[in-house]
């Protein structure tokens, strides 16, 4: 006696799980953001939404807080990091460790040369200082 039960749940168990990894997917490796500001015009504009890879530098580690990263994040990429208010900030990677940032009447200076994104920090009003960014850490204008 044999029993034809077991095809329609062994498809609806695939089905299942197809669709709890595409949502485990979307929502961990690929969230979305939405721009609320127009601070980064013409590039990002009010209400557009990004779509992020979270596995492009690294992984975070569940509940240990530890990030293993695999690659260096670029000067000038856009990165979103999570504020410890609770919410994310778009900002633009202007210093990797060991640069030596200046910013000199809100003109931007890496290593001695001019970057492109003075005119943010004109927005920002940033008072003049000198920087240099530690071991492990990345300078972020937000």
């Amino acid at each position: 006696m044999t029993s034809r039960g077991w095809l329609p749940r062994t498809y609806v168990l695939g089905f299942t799980l197809v669709v709890f990894l595409a949502i485990a997917i979307r929502f961990y490796v690929f969230p979305t953001f939405k721009v609320t500001n127009d601070y980064w015009a013409p590039e990002l504009q009010r209400g557009d939404l990004l779509v992020v890879n979270s596995l492009a530098f690294g992984i975070h580690l569940p509940v240990t807080r530890t990030f293993l990263q695999w690659r260096g994040v670029p000067h000038g990429k856009f990165v979103i990091f999570k504020r410890d208010e609770g919410y994310f900030k778009i900002g633009r990677a202007i210093g990797l460790p060991g640069d030596r940032i200046e910013l000199v009447r809100g003109e931007i200076f890496r290593n001695g040369k001019k970057n492109l994104l003075a005119n943010q920090t004109q927005r920002a009003k940033i008072p003049d200082q000198v920087l240099i960014v530690p071991q492990g850490e990345v300078l972020v204008l937000a």
